[in-house]
């Protein structure tokens, strides 16, 4: 059985307490600018952890803005002067070209760039056990036609447990620009990878499908401004559930993002380049 580290998402926005020792923590925000903390804020984080808890921090990155791009280069300076060590996983290509060039941090690919497909009702596309009885149609001309499923070809399994991130020039390219790690959602279809030597990361159990422009609650108006009007930590943090009988799995709405939660770990598992399970369970609370 191969070594693997066990890491932790911490909600910034909650008091610091009950943080687990000698541990590798993830903070920040995934999906919305506004929801990065403040610099303060980090910054007695990252004294309380060095002080108190000898842990390892990750900050996690949205995409962003160019006004967004150097709030994150303030935070991330702000967190290197304090801690010895910083991983910033990067769900935009500027700020990870920008980390990689100029040598700030631990630059790694986040999992809104991994290229994975997360759409829940892949699941049952590649289940070779839902066979949905032949449902008859009315065809454009006016006949009658019935419609049967079609199994998938090996080829199209492989393609949906892939990601874009899994190909030799990709790999060989974030290499030698110095950045080693790709985070990777645990699909409810599986995972395969052909590539060795490169290392992932598996969130457990939120799968992250879809990123709005907006949280929930402000309107959504969709013939207004794009621009986000988030007040940040004062935010609408309610978790909105959806059920429908086309989706195989429950989906969550949680700030501007939409997940379903898949706790079963790849049966592939031991075959995999994932050395490190990110448990986020924290994000959906009570």
């Amino acid at each position: 059985m191969k070594n693997i580290e066990y890491a932790y998402w911490y909600d910034w926005r909650k008091k610091t307490e009950n943080i687990p020792k000698d541990v590798r923590l993830y903070y920040g925000h995934e999906t919305c600018e506004h929801l990065l903390p403040h610099q303060h804020t980090a910054s007695e984080f990252a004294k309380y952890i060095s002080d108190h808890r000898s842990s390892k921090l990750c900050l996690v990155t949205p995409f962003l803005t160019d006004a967004g791009i150097q709030k994150a280069l303030k935070l991330i300076d702000c967190l290197l002067t304090v801690l010895y060590e910083l991983e910033v996983i990067c769900s935009d290509w500027g700020l990870l070209y920008y980390l990689s060039r100029h040598k700030i941090g631990t630059p790694v690919v986040g999992r809104l760039l991994a290229g994975q497909i997360s759409d829940p009702r892949i699941l049952r596309i590649v289940d070779d056990n839902h066979t949905p009885e032949p449902r008859k149609i009315r065809h454009v001309n006016g006949h009658h036609c019935v419609l049967k499923r079609k199994m998938p070809s090996n080829a199209l399994k492989q393609h949906y447990k892939s990601c874009s991130i899994d190909k030799h020039e990709t790999i060989s390219f974030l290499t030698d620009s110095g950045i080693h790690r790709c985070e990777l959602n645990n699909v409810a279809q599986g995972i395969e990878l052909n590539l060795s030597g490169y290392t992932y990361s598996l969130h457990v159990p939120e799968v992250l499908v879809s990123v709005m422009r907006r949280c929930p609650g402000d309107g959504e108006n969709l013939n207004q401004e794009a621009v986000c009007p988030c007040p940040g930590i004062n935010s609408n943090q309610k978790i909105v559930w959806w059920c429908h009988h086309d989706l195989p799995v429950d989906l969550f709405r949680h700030d501007n993002a939409l997940y379903y939660q898949w706790p079963e770990l790849p049966a592939n598992l031991d075959r995999l380049p994932i050395d490190r399970i990110v448990f986020n369970a924290e994000n959906i609370g009570s």
